[in-house]
């Protein structure tokens, strides 16, 4: 799946809960192995979120409901649309807003490698120049249009442990 997607795009998987997703339930679904399902045990033992972070996906959104939970997940910008990002950012106008976005993900390796990481607050410091302050206190960066969800910073703040 982390192959096909493109960068910046969500993947989303809904199945049956596994055990932690409702501890209260957590006996009830153990034996339903025992049953008919005998490859059920191995499936609910099995982190969907660890797999799905080693293919390189960041955990967005899980929600549970009944015996059912869907993950989403996002695959990380590659570093030319980190940069295309910085300059559309750059030439708005708005270079507390590309100071920002540089800033974060020159810190957090999430977003993508630590030697890309370096590559986007280098552009960023040549594009910006003097405005580029990567010790500057975080700026609120407001979604990109009216009615998404934000920033993929702002939203890893929700419930994304998978």
């Amino acid at each position: 799946m982390f192959r096909v997607l493109k960068p910046g795009g969500l993947c989303v998987l809904t199945d049956s809960t596994q055990l932690g997703d409702r501890p209260e339930w957590d006996n009830l679904v153990a034996n339903f192995g025992k049953f008919d399902e005998p490859w059920y045990v191995s499936f609910i033992n099995h982190k969907l979120g660890e797999t799905f972070q080693a293919a390189g996906f960041q955990p967005h959104i899980k929600y549970v409901s009944s015996a059912t939970k869907t993950l989403s997940f996002l695959k990380p910008p590659g570093i030319q649309e980190l940069l295309n990002k910085l300059a559309r950012l750059a030439a708005s106008g708005e270079p507390q807003a590309a100071s920002y976005w540089a800033y974060h993900v020159s810190r957090f390796s999430f977003f993508v490698t630590q030697a890309a990481a370096g590559l986007v607050a280098h552009h960023a410091a040549e594009t910006l120049g003097s405005s580029f302050q990567p010790n500057s206190p975080p700026i609120l960066f407001t979604p990109e249009k009216p009615g998404s969800a934000g920033t993929p910073l702002q939203r890893l703040g929700a419930n994304a442990s998978a």
